[in-house]
C-alpha cells in the first residue's frame, strides 16, 4: 500500500496476495474523497497509458491498471489539487513464490506491506 502524503490516495499492488498468480494493481481513494477531486495515472512498460479522475471513497479498489505478467515495471501518479505523489515500481514475481516489489517515491507518503 502506497499512500500519498494526504492518505486521499493509495496505491495498492499485489503479488500472489490470497492466492497464487496474483499481480494487480489499483487505486483506493481516501475518506472523503468525490469523483474529479484526484487524477491518477497508470503508466505501465509496453502498455496504453491510462487516466482516470473517478476516484471515490467508498468504492473500493478502482482505475486498475493493465499489468504483463512478472516481472513489470510502471509509472504512478496521483494529482490531488495540483499536490503530484509519484511511485516509480518494479515488481518480480513467481506465481506462488517470492516476489519483490522496488519503489522509488517521489512524495513523502507512506509505505506499508501486508502478507496475507
Amino acid at each position: 500500500m502506497l499512500n500519498s502524503p494526504t492518505s486521499r490516495a493509495q496505491l495498492n499492488i499485489t503479488c500472489n496476495y490470497g492466492v497464487a498468480g496474483d499481480n494487480e494493481a489499483f487505486w483506493f481513494a481516501g475518506q472523503g474523497v468525490t469523483a474529479g477531486q484526484i487524477a491518477v495515472t497508470n503508466q505501465v512498460d509496453g502498455e496504453i497509458l491510462q487516466a482516470f479522475n473517478e476516484l471515490a471513497f467508498n468504492q473500493g479498489g478502482q482505475d486498475r491498471a493493465v499489468l504483463p505478467a512478472w516481472p513489470w515495471h510502471g509509472v504512478f501518479t496521483a494529482n490531488d489539487g495540483g499536490t503530484l505523489s509519484r511511485w516509480d515500481v518494479t515488481v518480480t514475481g513467481t506465481s506462488g513464490g517470492d516476489c519483490m516489489v522496488v519503489v522509488y517515491a517521489n512524495n513523502g507518503g507512506a509505505a506499508n506491506i501486508v502478507h496475507p
